[in-house]
């Protein structure tokens, strides 16, 4: 059985992932975090995700962790290899995207804006992709934006979506050889509150 990690996968559009991969006979780490990030509104939702995964007896772990700090991600990884003994794929979700002009967006915010959505897929992809190399192959899925080609008011997430379509391009061809495919998806409207 593969198993799936998914970065962001404890609301929103990654929940969904996480439950629907599980549900398909998936082997799934989704992890987040609890409390409420900026312009997001995720929070408290992993217990009530790990009961759900309790009562359906999915395959599913449930974790909270912080996809910008590389002890989260190396508990991430150790959780999936103890639990089920391999790592096939990983599904870089997790996102934030305050509203913001450059005059508006204060630096720290900026700053955690692309630790949130371009160094936390850099540093899973990192952690992952050693064990990949090991399988002969795996998959890593970014889920992308249209604001990456630039959107009026979310300068900081435009920026780091932007940055994300080269990161995938530049993973693309750096793994291709590696049997590594690595791909983005970019969603259209999400209706999630």
């Amino acid at each position: 059985m593969k198993t799936v990690l998914i970065s962001g996968g404890t609301f929103g559009l990654g929940r969904e992932i996480a439950l629907g991969l599980a549900r398909s006979g998936y082997n799934v780490v989704a992890f987040g975090l609890d409390s409420k990030q900026p312009a997001s509104l995720a929070q408290n939702s992993i217990q009530a995700m790990r009961s759900e995964a309790e009562q359906e007896h999915l395959p599913l772990q449930v974790l909270e962790a912080d996809v910008t700090r590389e002890q989260d991600i190396a508990a991430v990884v150790n959780c999936a290899l103890s639990h089920y003994g391999r790592i096939d794929a990983v599904v870089n979700n997790a996102a934030i995207g305050p509203l913001g002009k450059a005059t508006d967006t204060e630096p720290s915010l900026w700053d955690r804006v692309l630790a949130v959505n371009l160094k936390g897929p850099y540093l899973l992809a990192r952690a992952v992709v050693p064990y990949l190399q090991q399988q002969n192959g795996g998959s890593i899925i970014n889920v992308g934006s249209g604001a990456g080609w630039g959107k009026a008011n979310m300068l900081a997430y435009a920026a780091s979506k932007g940055g994300l379509i080269a990161f995938n391009a530049a993973m693309a061809l750096d793994y291709f050889a590696d049997r590594i495919r690595v791909n983005m998806v970019i969603p259209g409207g999400v209706d999630d509150p």
